[in-house]
């Protein structure tokens, strides 16, 4: 029975007159107060701890963590929106909804404040910009005002447009859904089908990433044969979007990802995207998450950022080996494959990826050996080395042939890319062959007995025996290619849909065969008919591809075709003509295919859209006679 006590304390009042020793209880409203204040101290603690975490994995390019975002044993949850809209974590840059505190717990967490600061490097031998953000007390992400600015939402996968392309009329949702489907339902299997295991719906790629719904909707814009009017719309749109998220300094996982698709299709815009993808993924440090994969504990967020980096390292290196460049600055000594796969959340799609990686590293060090002037002979101390990246390349072939699985979707094209991608690389190892040899050069329709001595003049060197053999080996590699195009179902099926990587190898043979049996064969013998007829089957099949105007197999076909009409314009050479014409070869490698720049007049020439099929700069040889 309840009784007061007087004076605020036992024994009360009952107790007192009966002589009865007095326990009060204290009652379910005080026991209720007391856990509340308990809480709201504990909560304020909590708070504190985690704004000082968040600071500093704010300062490392990480994920702020919410209370929501915590399970029972204090672990992250993964999927765990890191910006919560029912959360009152206060951290630097994210702005989180106030929860409901009474005035009792308000007071009484004004009275527990806790005064915690920021935990300071204590290696003297941390990276210099450490010392300059712990002087100044700068963070080193700030991001609240630029989404505010920006319109955008940060989600744990990426940024997402509050009014996105698609609510702003660029394409329709039907559209945007027909060109989304097409790229979740057969090219994203080209580009090891981690996106379509993902999102199965539409729906759930847009709320993803607004930057990888829009790659991916452009890619299948690129590759529907009613998709040239959207394409220039949608195209257009991710430029926009690409200059707006260079200066961010976060992205989610799948905007990174949204890169690389747009990195590994659309030709115009590679070169770019790539070396973005890759500065974005080592802000957010995937490098050293990809590095600290085995040895640390094997998560699944780790080995998410671990594949995001072998992926920008692919886009990237892909691109350099291509237009002849040198890669955006990443070293081989970042990408440790082996330990990626050693990963138990390692799949075949890894494998794939790997296996192209590891490619990659053998032309890249061809490509350092040998420089990037192509008019310089190869020196004759370094033609073994050429036949060495050839065994190289051999025993990749005998490493990963039959290693990779059958497709659902694509068939048997993984082992297929890997025969394609064998033959590519030994013949661009084989075409140095070529470097810096004398070349004959004709007007249209002209005759050898035209030609223009240059006894003279400086000119390029003739092919030595020791180089013979290579370029045997690169002209008969570069028919093998073409040939087994043109004979291969996977490979025919899949024209309209391989990344521009296997375009432009295609375009390199091609180009590579019309050059050598018209201006190089003084050096070395090639049937032209066998060229010309192969090159107008390829011809013939790139020109039946159903798909945007825009698309590569287009764009080559009609370059091919006006180069192969000016070749066929040249005379045979008569056995008793044996001069060299005056100039040294250009290049034959895949950065000057300047006739099919020529050819597609709508290209304009600008370097800051640069693309070797689709701009050449003004400096370039512009006629077929310095092709």
């Amino acid at each position: 029975m309840p009784s007061e006590a007087e004076g605020g304390g036992p024994p009360c009042k009952r107790c007192k007159e009966r002589g009865l020793l007095c326990s009060p209880n204290k009652t379910l409203q005080a026991i209720v107060q007391e856990q509340a204040r308990w809480n709201a101290r504990n909560l304020k603690l909590i708070r504190k701890l985690l704004s000082v975490v968040n600071e500093a994995r704010v300062a490392s390019s990480l994920e702020p963590v919410t209370v929501e975002a915590l399970g029972e044993d204090g672990a992250l949850l993964r999927g765990a929106n890191p910006v919560s809209s029912t959360t009152s974590v206060s951290t630097p840059g994210v702005v989180s909804a106030k929860s409901h505190v009474t005035p009792a717990q308000k007071a009484e967490e004004l009275e527990e404040d806790i005064d915690v600061t920021i935990p300071t490097p204590e290696s003297v031998a941390s990276a210099p910009i450490q010392s300059l953000y712990e002087v100044t007390r700068t963070p080193r992400v700030a991001t609240s005002a630029l989404d505010e600015s920006l319109a955008v939402e940060i989600s744990q996968a990426g940024i997402l447009e509050k009014n996105d392309f698609i609510a702003r009329g660029v394409v329709t949702l039907a559209e945007a859904e027909r060109f989304g489907y097409l790229y979740l339902r057969r090219l994203d299997h080209y580009f090891f089908g981690l996106l379509a295991k993902k999102h199965t719906t539409f729906a759930s790629l847009r709320k993803s990433s607004t930057m990888l719904t829009l790659c991916a909707v452009t890619v299948g814009a690129l590759h529907d044969a009613s998709g040239s009017e959207a394409y220039e719309r949608l195209i257009r749109e991710l430029k926009g979007l690409t200059a707006s998220l260079m200066f961010r300094p976060r992205l989610g996982p799948e905007d990174i990802r949204g890169i690389c698709v747009g990195a590994y299709w659309l030709s115009d815009l590679g070169w770019m995207l790539s070396g973005l993808a890759i500065r974005k993924a080592i802000s957010l440090n995937y490098h050293r998450d990809h590095l600290s994969l085995c040895h640390e504990e094997d998560t699944q967020e780790a080995f998410i950022h671990s594949q995001l980096w072998l992926f920008t390292f692919l886009c990237n290196e892909q691109i350099s080996v291509l237009q002849g460049v040198p890669p955006s600055g990443v070293s081989r000594d970042f990408v440790q494959w082996q330990q990626h796969m050693n990963s138990k959340y390692a799949t075949d799609a890894d494998r794939r990826c790997v296996s192209h990686i590891d490619l990659l590293f053998i032309l890249t060090r061809a490509r350092e050996l040998y420089g990037l002037d192509t008019t310089r002979p190869i020196p004759e101390m370094l033609v073994r080395q050429l036949r060495e990246f050839n065994t190289q390349v051999d025993r990749w072939a005998a490493r990963w042939a039959g290693k990779l699985a059958v497709n659902s979707v694509l068939g048997n094209f993984p082992s297929e890319a890997v025969r394609v991608h064998y033959h590519f690389a030994k013949f661009y190892i084989c075409s140095h062959a070529f470097r810096g040899l004398r070349t004959t050069n004709y007007s249209d329709g002209d005759s050898p007995d035209s030609q223009v001595s240059s006894s003279s003049l400086p000119g390029g060197s003739l092919l030595t025996p020791d180089l013979h053999e290579l370029a045997v080996t690169a002209i008969s590699t570069a028919f093998g290619i073409l040939e087994a195009l043109l004979e291969s179902t996977e490979l025919k099926a899949g024209l309209v849909g391989v990344p521009h990587y296997f375009h432009t190898m295609y375009a390199f043979a091609a180009v590579f065969l019309l050059k050598v049996c018209t201006r190089y064969r003084q050096h070395i013998k090639v049937d032209r008919h066998k060229v010309f007829s192969i090159t107008e089957k390829l011809i013939a099949l790139f020109s039946s591809c159903a798909c945007a105007r825009q698309h590569l197999v287009l764009r080559i076909a009609r370059g091919l075709k006006e180069m192969l009409s000016r070749c066929q314009k040249i005379e045979p050479m008569t056995s008793g003509i044996n001069t060299p014409a005056a100039g040294v070869d250009q290049g034959l490698n895949m950065g000057n295919l300047i006739a099919l720049s020529n050819a597609v007049g709508e290209i304009p020439l600008d370097l800051e859209n640069f693309d070797f099929l689709t701009a050449v700069p003004p400096s370039w040889p512009s006629d077929f006679n310095n092709m």
